[in-house]
This record gives structure tokens, C-alpha cells and sequence, in this order.
């Protein structure tokens, strides 16, 4: 019988890839991340899905974690470092990329000195070796060692964002032996920060501090 006017025509809706969805999922999760979205956010985003938080990034292996380490988003590593310690199966510490980066290596390379210490608290192993074999400690290129050690006067000034980091950079500045300080480079961040952070910097103090490495 032909269909009449008052006849609905029903049409199969199409079968969703799975996989596609995933890795949809997986993107739309670390875009997420990479641009700092509130924690609550990204709650909600792997709620019910919580593999998510380890499932790995098909181009460079990347997972949540290394996305919140390498752009220094300490509040959501936080967050993830707690949802691993609640479950064997959550985001691990020393979770590694296809070329064999912790975040411990991201957050090093990227002078994120707080989170670096979080991370370190969590259990990051320090010694652990990417495919270049380079030291998480000594950052993604292994170049974090000696004056520019991620936890030296120099980096920690360079790190500060706030009065109270200002503070403590210039307080290790000022205990810091001469021949731990690159000179020039102490000239260059004091100066980006003057322009940085104005209204909170305080550059008659940081040239006080600073002329005991750049004297004689």
C-alpha cells in the first residue's frame, strides 16, 4: 500500500563510531586542559568516562596529565594527581608519552616551579629517562642542570607571577652564592618582569639584590 499523507517514514539514524567518538572525547577533553578550563569543567567532562584521563593522544601519546604539566595548570594537576591516588586505574605521576616524557620533564622544561614540587610530592621519579636520555629533573632537552637547575635562584625569579613568589624568588636570590647566578640572564628576567608585573614588582629591591652578582 502507498504511503499517505498522515504516514510517518522513519529513516535509521546513522551508527556512531565508537572509536571516533572516543578520540573525539579525548581531544575535546584536552583542549580543555591545555587551555586551563575550571576543574569543575573538566569533572563534569569525564564523569562516567573516566578513562579518559588516561587515554593516551594518538599523535604524540600525551595524556591529561602531561597536558596539565606542560602548560602549568597546577590547580587541574592537582586534581588529577588526586583522582590516580584514588584509583589504581586513574592518571599516574610518572605516566609516560611516546617519547618517553613524564610531566615531571614538562614541568621542568617549562619552569612551572610550584608544580614541579607537587609533582615531586606525588612520587614523580626524578631519574626517570625519556627517549633522548635526558633526566625528568633536567627537563625535556636535559638542560635544567647547574645555574639553570629548576629549582635555582634564577628560575625561581623567572617563575614568579605574584608578590608572594616575588618574595620568595628574591629571598633565595639573596642566600645564592655568585658563581650560582648567571649574571646576564638575571639582568634579562629582572627586567621582563619590571615589565610584567608592574604594580607588584619591586625593581629598586630586585637591583639592590642584584647588585651582589653583577659587582666586580
Amino acid at each position: 500500500m502507498s504511503a499517505t499523507a498522515t504516514e510517518t517514514v522513519t529513516v535509521a539514524a546513522p551508527a556512531v563510531d565508537a572509536a571516533a567518538l572516543q578520540k573525539t572525547d579525548v581531544e575535546n577533553l584536552h583542549s580543555a586542559i591545555r587551555w586551563g578550563k575550571p576543574v569543575t569543567e573538566i569533572e563534569e567532562m569525564v564523569k562516567g568516562k573516566e578513562p579518559l584521563m588516561t587515554a593516551k593522544d594518538p599523535h604524540n601519546g600525551n595524556q591529561a596529565l602531561h597536558m596539565s604539566a606542560q602548560n602549568g595548570h597546577l590547580e587541574i594537576t592537582q586534581w588529577l594527581l588526586m583522582q590516580g591516588m584514588l584509583a589504581s586505574s586513574g592518571p599516574q605521576v610518572n605516566c609516560v608519552n611516546n617519547k618517553g616524557q613524564t610531566p615531571l620533564h614538562m614541568s621542568v622544561a617549562y619552569d612551572f616551579i610550584s608544580q614541579t614540587r607537587e609533582l615531586l610530592s606525588a612520587g614523580a621519579d626524578e631519574e626517570k629517562k625519556n627517549s633522548d636520555g635526558h633526566t625528568a629533573i633536567t627537563g625535556i632537552a636535559g638542560d635544567h642542570v647547574g645555574q639553570n637547575k629548576w629549582d635555582s635562584a634564577v628560575n625561581m625569579l623567572r617563575a614568579c607571577n605574584d608578590e608572594e613568589t616575588m618574595q620568595d624568588a628574591f629571598a633565595v636570590l639573596e642566600l645564592a652564592e655568585p658563581d650560582t647566578v648567571d649574571k646576564a640572564m638575571l639582568i634579562q628576567i629582572g627586567m621582563a618582569k619590571k615589565n610584567a608585573l608592574k604594580g607588584t614588582w619591586d625593581h629598586d629591591e630586585f637591583m639592590r639584590i642584584a647588585k651582589k652578582f653583577t659587582l666586580g
